[in-house]
Protein backbone atom coordinates (compact mmCIF):
# COMPACT_ATOMS: atom_id res chain seq x y z
CA UNK A 1 0.00 0.00 0.00
CA UNK A 2 1.18 3.35 -0.91
CA UNK A 3 1.98 5.73 1.81
CA UNK A 4 1.89 9.25 1.83
CA UNK A 5 5.30 10.87 3.27
CA UNK A 6 5.76 13.76 5.64
CA UNK A 7 8.63 16.08 4.58
CA UNK A 8 11.02 17.52 6.93
CA UNK A 9 12.68 19.84 4.54
CA UNK A 10 15.88 22.15 5.97
CA UNK A 11 16.28 25.74 4.91
CA UNK A 12 19.31 27.18 5.15
CA UNK A 13 22.51 28.93 3.69
CA UNK A 14 25.79 27.14 2.59
CA UNK A 15 28.46 26.15 5.12
CA UNK A 16 25.67 26.36 7.56
CA UNK A 17 26.27 22.25 8.56
CA UNK A 18 22.62 20.96 6.61
CA UNK A 19 24.59 17.79 5.42
CA UNK A 20 25.58 17.08 9.48
CA UNK A 21 21.33 18.49 10.52
CA UNK A 22 20.17 15.98 8.22
CA UNK A 23 22.50 13.01 8.71
CA UNK A 24 21.32 13.43 12.54
CA UNK A 25 18.03 13.90 11.47
CA UNK A 26 18.19 11.33 9.62
CA UNK A 27 18.74 8.85 12.06
CA UNK A 28 15.67 9.17 14.06
CA UNK A 29 13.43 6.41 14.16
CA UNK A 30 10.81 6.09 10.77
CA UNK A 31 13.18 9.21 8.90
CA UNK A 32 14.73 8.52 5.68
CA UNK A 33 18.48 11.34 5.25
CA UNK A 34 18.31 11.93 1.61
CA UNK A 35 20.95 14.74 1.42
CA UNK A 36 20.31 17.59 -1.13
CA UNK A 37 17.33 15.41 -2.98
CA UNK A 38 16.86 18.16 -5.47
CA UNK A 39 19.73 16.73 -7.59
CA UNK A 40 19.01 13.21 -7.61
CA UNK A 41 18.39 13.44 -11.61
CA UNK A 42 21.64 15.22 -12.10
CA UNK A 43 23.15 12.10 -9.81
CA UNK A 44 21.54 9.61 -11.70
CA UNK A 45 23.12 10.75 -14.95
CA UNK A 46 26.78 11.55 -14.36
CA UNK A 47 27.08 8.06 -12.21
CA UNK A 48 25.36 6.40 -15.15
CA UNK A 49 27.47 8.28 -18.15
CA UNK A 50 30.82 8.53 -16.85
CA UNK A 51 33.39 6.13 -18.29
CA UNK A 52 35.77 7.07 -15.99
CA UNK A 53 35.99 5.97 -11.60
CA UNK A 54 32.59 6.94 -10.29
CA UNK A 55 34.16 9.81 -7.25
CA UNK A 56 32.69 9.30 -3.90
CA UNK A 57 30.48 13.24 -4.93
CA UNK A 58 29.13 11.06 -7.40
CA UNK A 59 27.65 8.35 -5.44
CA UNK A 60 25.43 7.08 -2.75
CA UNK A 61 26.20 7.84 0.60
CA UNK A 62 26.20 3.76 0.94
CA UNK A 63 29.38 3.70 -1.98
CA UNK A 64 27.51 2.71 -4.73
CA UNK A 65 26.13 4.72 -7.98
CA UNK A 66 23.04 5.22 -7.87
CA UNK A 67 21.76 2.56 -10.06
CA UNK A 68 23.73 0.31 -8.62
CA UNK A 69 22.40 0.86 -4.87
CA UNK A 70 19.93 -1.38 -3.71
CA UNK A 71 17.74 1.44 -1.99
CA UNK A 72 17.71 3.89 -4.49
CA UNK A 73 17.32 0.90 -7.41
CA UNK A 74 14.00 0.13 -5.53
CA UNK A 75 12.48 3.75 -5.41
CA UNK A 76 13.39 4.34 -8.87
CA UNK A 77 12.23 1.54 -10.47
CA UNK A 78 8.53 1.60 -8.79
CA UNK A 79 8.25 5.65 -9.95
CA UNK A 80 9.22 4.21 -12.99
CA UNK A 81 6.46 2.31 -13.34
CA UNK A 82 4.42 5.14 -12.46
CA UNK A 83 5.80 7.31 -14.57
CA UNK A 84 5.69 4.78 -17.60
CA UNK A 85 9.40 5.56 -18.27
CA UNK A 86 12.38 4.28 -17.10
CA UNK A 87 13.86 6.66 -14.97
CA UNK A 88 17.08 5.41 -14.48
CA UNK A 89 17.81 5.81 -18.62
CA UNK A 90 15.99 9.32 -18.75
CA UNK A 91 16.49 10.89 -15.16
CA UNK A 92 15.96 14.54 -16.57
CA UNK A 93 12.23 13.43 -17.85
CA UNK A 94 11.38 13.01 -14.06
CA UNK A 95 11.35 16.59 -13.59
CA UNK A 96 11.80 17.56 -9.47
CA UNK A 97 14.01 20.72 -9.93
CA UNK A 98 12.00 23.50 -8.75
CA UNK A 99 12.90 26.80 -10.14
CA UNK A 100 16.62 25.33 -10.79
CA UNK A 101 18.65 23.87 -14.11
CA UNK A 102 18.06 20.63 -14.47
CA UNK A 103 21.66 19.85 -14.78
CA UNK A 104 23.88 21.21 -11.94
CA UNK A 105 26.66 22.69 -14.47
CA UNK A 106 24.52 24.63 -16.74
CA UNK A 107 24.93 28.19 -17.38
CA UNK A 108 23.91 30.30 -14.40
CA UNK A 109 22.51 32.80 -16.47
CA UNK A 110 20.10 30.74 -17.65
CA UNK A 111 15.92 31.15 -17.64
CA UNK A 112 15.49 29.29 -14.40
CA UNK A 113 17.88 32.06 -12.60
CA UNK A 114 15.34 34.62 -14.00
CA UNK A 115 12.74 32.67 -12.67
CA UNK A 116 13.95 32.47 -9.17
CA UNK A 117 14.21 35.80 -9.20
CA UNK A 118 10.95 36.97 -10.04
CA UNK A 119 9.57 34.00 -7.78
CA UNK A 120 11.46 35.29 -5.07
CA UNK A 121 10.00 39.06 -5.74
CA UNK A 122 6.77 37.33 -5.11
CA UNK A 123 7.70 35.07 -2.54
CA UNK A 124 8.99 38.02 -0.27
CA UNK A 125 5.81 39.97 -0.47
CA UNK A 126 2.55 39.61 1.22
CA UNK A 127 0.44 40.37 -2.00
CA UNK A 128 2.57 37.72 -3.84
CA UNK A 129 0.12 34.85 -3.13
CA UNK A 130 -2.14 35.06 -6.47
CA UNK A 131 1.41 34.86 -8.43
CA UNK A 132 3.00 32.76 -6.51
CA UNK A 133 -0.74 30.31 -7.23
CA UNK A 134 -0.04 30.55 -10.94
CA UNK A 135 3.61 29.57 -10.72
CA UNK A 136 2.26 26.73 -8.63
CA UNK A 137 0.03 25.94 -11.95
CA UNK A 138 2.53 26.33 -14.27
CA UNK A 139 4.97 23.74 -12.09
CA UNK A 140 2.34 21.22 -11.25
CA UNK A 141 3.89 18.39 -12.77
CA UNK A 142 7.34 18.90 -10.82
CA UNK A 143 6.03 19.51 -7.92
CA UNK A 144 3.64 16.24 -8.16
CA UNK A 145 6.77 14.57 -8.74
CA UNK A 146 8.64 15.80 -5.96
CA UNK A 147 5.54 14.34 -3.60
CA UNK A 148 5.45 10.85 -6.25
CA UNK A 149 9.62 10.71 -5.11
CA UNK A 150 8.93 11.92 -1.23
CA UNK A 151 5.83 8.84 -1.14
CA UNK A 152 8.04 6.08 -3.35
CA UNK A 153 10.76 7.17 -0.51
CA UNK A 154 8.17 6.23 2.53
CA UNK A 155 6.55 2.94 0.81
CA UNK A 156 9.52 1.46 0.05
CA UNK A 157 11.69 2.53 3.33
CA UNK A 158 8.76 1.84 5.47
CA UNK A 159 9.89 5.41 7.09
CA UNK A 160 7.14 7.97 7.96
CA UNK A 161 9.53 11.10 7.11
CA UNK A 162 12.11 11.83 3.87
CA UNK A 163 14.12 14.37 5.23
CA UNK A 164 15.59 16.99 2.69
CA UNK A 165 18.21 19.28 2.70
CA UNK A 166 18.14 21.38 -0.39
CA UNK A 167 17.28 24.35 1.86
CA UNK A 168 16.00 26.47 -1.11
CA UNK A 169 13.12 28.41 0.71
CA UNK A 170 11.47 29.27 -3.04
CA UNK A 171 11.52 25.25 -3.36
CA UNK A 172 9.79 24.59 -0.01
CA UNK A 173 7.10 27.19 -0.91
CA UNK A 174 6.06 25.01 -3.85
CA UNK A 175 6.09 21.79 -2.18
CA UNK A 176 4.20 23.51 1.22
CA UNK A 177 1.50 24.89 -1.47
CA UNK A 178 0.77 20.75 -2.23
CA UNK A 179 0.65 19.50 0.88
CA UNK A 180 1.37 22.06 3.97
CA UNK A 181 -0.39 19.85 6.62
CA UNK A 182 2.29 17.23 5.69
CA UNK A 183 5.64 19.70 5.64
CA UNK A 184 8.01 20.45 9.33
CA UNK A 185 10.42 22.86 8.24
CA UNK A 186 13.87 22.92 10.14
CA UNK A 187 15.27 26.22 10.13
CA UNK A 188 19.22 26.02 10.14
CA UNK A 189 21.72 29.18 11.55
CA UNK A 190 24.96 29.38 11.92
CA UNK A 191 27.45 31.72 13.84
CA UNK A 192 27.82 34.65 11.13
CA UNK A 193 31.79 34.33 12.06
CA UNK A 194 31.50 30.79 11.38
CA UNK A 195 30.26 30.91 8.15
CA UNK A 196 32.37 33.50 7.50
CA UNK A 197 35.63 31.37 8.24
CA UNK A 198 34.46 28.61 6.90
CA UNK A 199 34.30 30.76 3.73
CA UNK A 200 37.66 32.10 4.14
CA UNK A 201 39.08 28.48 4.02
CA UNK A 202 37.62 28.67 0.79
CA UNK A 203 39.95 31.61 -0.17
CA UNK A 204 36.62 33.78 -0.13
CA UNK A 205 36.05 37.26 1.13
CA UNK A 206 34.70 36.99 4.83
CA UNK A 207 33.03 40.29 5.27
CA UNK A 208 31.07 39.33 1.80
CA UNK A 209 30.41 35.92 2.80
CA UNK A 210 28.84 37.26 6.40
CA UNK A 211 26.76 40.14 3.37
CA UNK A 212 25.62 37.05 2.05
CA UNK A 213 24.74 35.30 5.03
CA UNK A 214 22.33 38.31 5.83
CA UNK A 215 20.80 38.86 2.68
CA UNK A 216 20.18 34.98 2.65
CA UNK A 217 18.26 34.96 5.81
CA UNK A 218 16.30 38.06 5.32
CA UNK A 219 15.35 36.63 1.95
CA UNK A 220 14.22 33.17 3.69
CA UNK A 221 12.55 34.67 6.52
CA UNK A 222 10.70 36.99 4.56
CA UNK A 223 10.02 34.00 2.55
CA UNK A 224 8.31 31.77 5.37
CA UNK A 225 6.56 34.75 7.09
CA UNK A 226 4.37 34.66 3.87
CA UNK A 227 3.29 30.92 4.07
CA UNK A 228 0.45 30.13 5.76
CA UNK A 229 0.61 27.63 9.00
CA UNK A 230 4.18 26.79 8.33
CA UNK A 231 5.57 24.52 11.09
CA UNK A 232 8.81 25.81 11.66
CA UNK A 233 11.90 24.69 14.25
CA UNK A 234 14.93 26.57 15.03
CA UNK A 235 17.95 24.72 15.40
CA UNK A 236 21.48 26.49 15.77
CA UNK A 237 24.43 24.77 14.37
CA UNK A 238 26.22 25.47 17.83
CA UNK A 239 23.87 23.93 19.55
CA UNK A 240 23.72 20.96 17.25
CA UNK A 241 27.74 20.53 17.17
CA UNK A 242 27.85 20.97 20.81
CA UNK A 243 25.13 18.53 21.80
CA UNK A 244 23.65 16.35 19.13
CA UNK A 245 21.83 13.97 21.46
CA UNK A 246 19.62 16.73 23.08
CA UNK A 247 19.17 18.37 19.65
CA UNK A 248 18.06 15.17 17.93
CA UNK A 249 15.78 14.31 20.36
CA UNK A 250 14.25 17.85 20.51
CA UNK A 251 14.02 17.42 16.52
CA UNK A 252 11.83 14.17 17.57
CA UNK A 253 9.47 15.59 19.60
CA UNK A 254 8.67 18.50 16.77
CA UNK A 255 8.35 15.75 14.26
CA UNK A 256 5.84 13.31 16.84
CA UNK A 257 7.70 10.85 16.65
CA UNK A 258 9.26 8.71 19.35
CA UNK A 259 12.38 9.56 21.20
CA UNK A 260 15.69 8.38 20.13
CA UNK A 261 18.73 6.56 21.67
CA UNK A 262 20.61 8.44 24.25
CA UNK A 263 23.52 7.39 21.90
CA UNK A 264 24.63 9.27 18.93
CA UNK A 265 25.74 5.84 16.80
CA UNK A 266 25.61 6.85 13.12
CA UNK A 267 27.32 5.42 10.50
CA UNK A 268 27.09 7.10 6.64
CA UNK A 269 27.52 4.06 4.79
CA UNK A 270 23.77 2.50 5.54
CA UNK A 271 22.17 5.80 4.82
CA UNK A 272 21.10 6.79 1.14
CA UNK A 273 22.02 10.44 1.08
CA UNK A 274 21.97 11.93 -2.75
CA UNK A 275 24.40 15.23 -2.51
CA UNK A 276 25.66 17.55 -0.15
CA UNK A 277 28.95 17.95 1.94
CA UNK A 278 31.45 16.01 1.53
CA UNK A 279 31.05 14.48 5.21
CA UNK A 280 28.22 12.30 3.91
CA UNK A 281 30.90 9.69 3.29
CA UNK A 282 32.21 9.64 6.56
CA UNK A 283 31.40 6.39 7.54
CA UNK A 284 31.12 6.68 11.94
CA UNK A 285 30.09 10.13 12.19
CA UNK A 286 32.02 12.15 15.06
CA UNK A 287 30.59 15.48 15.91
CA UNK A 288 33.66 17.69 17.27
CA UNK A 289 32.34 21.54 18.13
CA UNK A 290 34.90 23.86 17.13
CA UNK A 291 35.35 28.10 16.90
CA UNK A 292 38.24 28.14 15.08
CA UNK A 293 37.46 31.15 13.95
CA UNK A 294 37.88 32.97 17.23
CA UNK A 295 41.51 32.67 16.38
CA UNK A 296 41.78 32.56 12.58
CA UNK A 297 39.72 35.34 11.57
CA UNK A 298 41.67 38.70 12.18
CA UNK A 299 39.52 40.61 15.04
CA UNK A 300 39.23 43.72 13.22
CA UNK A 301 37.56 41.50 10.00
CA UNK A 302 34.77 39.70 13.26
CA UNK A 303 34.15 42.79 14.53
CA UNK A 304 32.92 44.00 11.07
CA UNK A 305 31.21 40.22 10.53
CA UNK A 306 29.55 40.68 13.88
CA UNK A 307 28.19 44.38 13.26
CA UNK A 308 26.57 42.77 9.90
CA UNK A 309 25.23 39.42 11.96
CA UNK A 310 23.30 41.78 14.60
CA UNK A 311 21.27 42.80 12.14
CA UNK A 312 19.35 39.99 11.33
CA UNK A 313 16.02 39.64 13.26
CA UNK A 314 14.92 36.41 13.79
CA UNK A 315 11.08 35.92 13.14
CA UNK A 316 8.72 33.98 15.46
CA UNK A 317 7.22 31.36 13.35
CA UNK A 318 4.90 28.35 13.71
CA UNK A 319 6.04 26.77 16.51
CA UNK A 320 9.44 28.03 16.35
CA UNK A 321 11.89 29.05 19.46
CA UNK A 322 9.00 26.65 21.64
CA UNK A 323 9.87 23.22 21.18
Amino acid sequence: MQRQAKLAYIVSVGHSGSTLLDIITGSIPSTFSTGELTYLPWQIFRSDNTHNEVTPQMSCSCGSRFYECNVWKSIIDSLSKVKGFDISKHPFKFKINLLQNERYVENRLSWARVQRMLFGLAAQTKGGAPIIKLWGAALHKSIDNNWLLFDAISTTCEVEYVVDSSKNAYRLRLLHSRRPENVRVLVLIRDVRGVAHSAQKLKMDPVIAARGWLKQYQRIFRTLENMKDVQCMLVRYEDLAADPVKERSRIATFLGLSKPASELDIDTRKMHLVAGNAMRHCGRLRVNFSEKWRDELALDTQRRIEKIGRQLAIPQLGVMNKV
